[in-house]
């Protein structure tokens, strides 16, 4: 539910770069600013990103949207930092990688090469369980020596619709 409400109250946000060179953002109706960073890390310790647990496909598909989001704005914040005068001078020391490729795993937060795509892993039993008929669209091998199966979003989008 909270991370329903986060999602759609990034929809009404302002993005921006402060003094500092930070990417950073407001949201209409409340005080302040927080960095894009920090929202990010904060996202990404949501109990739904912790790969021990086993979120439900509203979770899953709940984090989705919210890591679209996020992605988006990382990419508004890019092309807004292209326009001070910071980007010319600062940022080519401070950023090596663009965020616009993986924010989420540039950040160190989440496992490199990790897209958002992987919220749709599941455990084999996990995957026949739900879809007892459907092949998975791939079989992913993970660091621990486990195997995942892939979903798509319109896989977990209709069997929350039953």
């Amino acid at each position: 539910m909270l991370k329903a409400e986060l999602c759609n109250m990034l929809r009404v946000v302002h993005v921006r770069i402060n003094w500092y060179g930070q990417r950073v953002v407001s949201v209409d109706g409340y005080e302040g600013e927080v960095e894009i960073n920090t929202l990010a890390i904060k996202y990404l310790n949501a109990s739904t990103f912790q790969r021990d647990a086993n979120p439900s496909a509203k979770e899953r598909l709940d984090c989705y949207e919210l890591w679209g989001r996020l992605q988006v704005l990382y990419v508004e914040s890019e092309i807004k930092l292209r326009h001070t005068w910071l980007f010319k001078y600062l940022t080519p020391c401070k950023e090596i990688i663009t965020y616009t490729v993986d924010p989420l795993a540039i950040i160190g937060e989440w496992e490199c090469g990790s897209t958002k795509e992987s919220l749709f892993q599941f455990l084999p039993q996990e995957f026949r369980r739900i879809w007892p008929h459907a092949e998975p669209q791939n079989s992913v091998a993970q660091h621990d020596g486990s195997v995942r199966w892939q979903a798509t979003e319109e896989m977990v989008r209709a069997y929350l619709k039953n």
